[in-house]
């Protein structure tokens, strides 16, 4: 499953890259962790999108959404601000 999960993220589809980035951040394993700083800068939009939408609380997480803040779209700085928010205790 490895092995597929990264040759889609080369995959021209970027509905293709976007699962594949997803799969990866909800199995909640930190050697993704480079990977996923490389989807953040995909070109497509719904593709850091997808990243971000897999990512659960936890540290390595707290990294990928502070890098998704400085992001030039709107749409992934106000995603990553709001899960940022969610996680912070209160």
């Amino acid at each position: 499953l490895e092995d597929l999960l990264y040759q889609a993220l080369n995959d021209p589809d970027a509905y293709v890259r976007g699962q594949a980035v997803y799969a990866m951040a909800k199995q909640d394993n930190v050697e993704y962790l480079s990977v996923l700083q490389q989807a953040l800068a995909d070109p497509e939009l719904q593709v850091r999108l997808m990243v971000l939408d897999g990512l659960d609380q936890n540290e390595w997480s707290r990294l990928l959404l502070e890098q998704a803040q400085q992001d030039n779209d709107e749409a992934v700085r106000e995603f990553a601000t709001g899960k940022l928010a969610a996680s912070t205790p209160r």
